[in-house]
């Protein structure tokens, strides 16, 4: 073929490639890797790293961290693949975050990943010059130009064309420089192995081992310029590995037994690149027994299908051997998929072209030529199903492509969001749905990892978006862990919907809105102390030694106390204690006791009251005295009163947490009469008379919505129609003062009768 027929062909290849690669490249919504890929990219511009998937910041997934959360159901999250599988490097998401400064799009964030696609059939052309001639390259890159498993992954936000652009560099540099000795080729070839390493360290390790095996059998021998090589590849690589301790973590996962996988299933995984393609599967399967014969048996190999290129064939053969069983027998049966054995794909079309390059050998006919090339082409367009829409293993056909329609399920799904939420709900979804995190300003969580209690317990708002009759990821990742538990009618989300409000979009779509409960955590007490804190005061006093009082606080109710009014009582408040002050009124709040996230949180907070002396001298050696402080505050006990759905008539209602409860209940439409009771261990009472005898019982009811009033031994409260609405909560206030006195036995002891253990004591102070 004629040198300048020849680049006119490559440059159609490539303009064919172009359309392909970019048309359309935009409008179909980013998936869940690919989301994932750019919300760990934008963590690099505050880190200078790629993260964002420890501990809970955007997404807990299976993929990478473990996680403490008790958010999730499993805890670490990483117990279906290997680290060696999961490691993909950080090249990816320093491309995804250098690009996505330009922009938030799906044409910009996947323009790199095409354009790398694109630079590739270039270098693969180079390379099949190299294995064998032009004509085979050309041939070859026009397959690649129009694969469409190839077309699938180059135009995905993830590793997948740097992996294959890396490994055609990393191929063609090195078999050069193994023929040529040239120094540059080595160190060419060198840098593209460690962006490899940098971009999926499973496949750089079975690369790495066809380059060294390879370089042994043509006996390569060991010079300076190999040394060197080495030493920057060990230099770029070994303080990453040190530095995340890998071999820690590779040496402490459990074995896999590889024979479990069914042999029709590794080969249908291992060529499914071309599997897919139509008739070009028959080619592969010809081709490769032509190379075997090539290289197990040439002596008695047919002339028409001897390939003179054996160092070529031996390489193809070793290349492919080697990367299909060091992935099979490092990667688990759960990781054993066709993405695995991407890199094949391209040496598996390099076959095919040669098998139809020894076929236009048979005859020097040009009629000939140009049927078996008419042949090439049909097959090529038959494959892509340009005119047939035919697809194969999720990949676009080129008559969709030119079709496809922009995808705008997430935006609608964020407009239901924005329409029937108030707050920043909590959005569950499965995996197929993460990626509105990317099209809005939502946080997501994948909903299969998510504890089925805490889901039932969760009273904020709360949105589940499923994909399907069942949830979308269940069947994908329990059947590894635990397949009798939350798949089709046992998902961890099923009773939690039974009282949301249900939406549908698209085809396969349900949205479920969980409005906020607002009910109440409930409990029968308000503040609550169970001791003084340590040495305030100590276990035993001295007579005329000067010892500090505190006080540890908790809220175990759900109303803020603001102020806190506490007086000594008993002993302390006698004269033979000297005091700073008699009571104390703090203006510290104490918050009330609240679910965050699915958890109970109250708080706890301390209270100085000063020093306190026993004035005299202690007549006898020991006296134990009555410790005693009141505690006053304010205080309210809520009732939430539901109105029915289909009528103005009150349904339900719910009493919060607090000292103050309420009994002896009856209701009719919207008459509600009620009782109220002391559940706790103090009294209710006047805080201005903190600490006083025969206190003031203030106690009053009020609502917005209610008129109360007190009755002889109860309350009443009728709802204001015009003020109330079907299917809405009210709120009825009991609202009074509360007092609860702690006491407690402290061991007072006379200093002058008790001198030896004094002393002693001051020495250990």
């Amino acid at each position: 073929m004629k040198k300048a027929n020849e680049y006119y062909v490559l440059a159609a290849i490539i303009v064919i490639a172009a359309i392909l690669h970019f048309h359309n490249l935009g409008k179909p919504a980013l998936h869940t890797d690919e989301a994932e890929v750019y919300l760990a990219a934008q963590n690099i511009f505050d880190s200078g790293v790629p993260k964002g998937f420890y501990r809970v910041p955007f997404y807990e997934n299976a993929y990478l961290y473990s996680s403490n959360s008790s958010m999730y159901e499993f805890a670490p999250t990483n117990y279906y693949k290997t680290e060696l599988v999961l490691r993909k490097g950080w090249v990816t998401y320093y491309i995804v975050a250098f690009f996505s400064l330009f922009g938030k799009d799906e044409f910009l964030l996947r323009f790199p990943f095409a354009l790398i696609g694109l630079i590739s059939i270039f270098v693969f052309y180079k390379l099949g010059e190299l294995l064998f001639n032009k004509r085979t390259a050309l041939i070859a890159s026009f397959f690649y130009a129009v694969s469409p498993s190839l077309l699938f992954y180059d135009r995905m936000v993830r590793y997948y064309s740097p992996m294959i652009l890396f490994i055609l560099l990393s191929t063609y540099f090195f078999l050069k420089a193994y023929k040529s000795g040239d120094k540059k080729d080595y160190f060419f070839g060198t840098g593209a192995l460690v962006l490899l390493f940098y971009t999926n360290i499973l496949i750089f390790a079975s690369f790495l081992t066809v380059i060294v095996l390879f370089g042994l059998i043509r006996r390569v021998k060991i010079n300076k310029t190999i040394i060197q090589s080495a030493l920057i590849l060990v230099i770029t690589t070994v303080p990453w590995i040190l530095a995340t301790r890998f071999l820690n973590k590779i040496t402490g996962e459990p074995s896999h037994n590889f024979f479990a996988l069914k042999p029709g299933f590794i080969f249908q995984t291992i060529t499914a690149g071309i599997s897919a393609q139509g008739l070009l599967y028959i080619f592969l399967w010809v081709s490769a027994m032509v190379l075997l014969l090539n290289v197990l048996m040439r002596s008695k190999t047919p002339k028409v299908i001897l390939w003179k290129e054996e160092e070529t064939n031996k390489f193809l053969l070793l290349y492919i051997g080697v990367m299909i069983i060091i992935p099979l027998i490092l990667s688990p049966p759960t990781s054993f998929e066709e993405k695995l054995f991407l890199s094949l794909t391209p040496f598996f079309l390099i076959l095919i072209a040669k098998m139809f390059d020894s076929i236009l050998d048979i005859s020097k006919n040009n009629f000939f030529k140009y049927v078996v090339f008419t042949i090439i082409i049909l097959v090529s367009f038959v494959n892509v199903g340009s005119v047939f829409g035919y697809e194969s293993h999720d990949a676009i056909s080129a008559k969709k492509i030119f079709s496809l329609e922009k995808d705008v399920v997430f935006e609608e799904i964020d407009q239901l969001i924005r329409d029937h939420t108030s707050n920043n709900p909590l959005i569950l979804t499965t995996s197929d749905h993460f990626p509105l995190m990317f099209y809005t300003n939502f946080s997501v969580q994948t909903i299969w990892a998510v504890r089925e209690s805490f889901i039932d317990n969760y009273d904020g708002e709360l949105v589940i978006i499923e994909k399907g009759f069942v949830e979308g990821t269940c069947n994908f990742f329990y059947q590894y862990i635990n397949p009798f538990e939350r798949c089709g009618n046992n998902k961890n989300y099923l009773n939690k919907v039974v009282d949301c409000e249900e939406f549908v979009v698209g085809k396969d779509t349900t949205i479920y809105f969980c409005k906020e409960k607002k009910r109440f955590l409930g409990g029968n007490q308000g503040l609550f102390f169970s001791d003084f804190p340590k040495g305030s005061p100590p276990d035993f006093i001295w007579d005329l030694e000067p010892f500090s009082v505190a006080l540890d606080v908790e809220n175990w109710g759900e109303i803020d106390v603001d102020d806190l009014k506490v007086a000594f009582t008993g002993d302390f408040a006698g004269r033979e204690f000297d005091r700073t002050q008699d009571f104390f009124v703090f203006n510290k709040t104490i918050l009330g006791k609240k679910r965050i996230d699915g958890n109970t949180v109250q708080s706890k907070e301390q209270f100085e009251l000063g020093t306190l002396t026993f004035n005299h001298k202690l007549l006898n050696k020991n006296q134990y005295i009555n410790a005693s402080v009141m505690m006053c505050y304010s205080y309210k006990t809520i009732i939430r009163v539901d109105v029915c759905k289909d009528s103005l008539d009150l349904c339900g209602l719910d009493v919060s947490g607090a000292p103050v409860q309420i009994g002896n209940i009856a209701h009719q439409e919207l008459d509600l009469n009620f009782s109220i009771h002391n559940s706790a261990e103090g009294t209710i009472g006047d805080v201005d008379a903190c600490g006083e005898e025969n206190s003031t019982k203030r106690i009053k009811v009020t609502s917005d919505s209610f008129k109360c009033e007190p009755l002889k031994n109860s309350f009443n409260c009728q709802g204001i129609e015009n003020r109330l609405k079907k299917d809405e909560s009210y709120y009825i206030t009991i609202s009074y003062d509360y007092q609860q006195e702690f006491k407690k036995g402290i061991l007072l002891r006379s200093k002058e009768k008790n001198s030896y253990d004094y002393e002693l004591s001051r020495k250990n102070n």
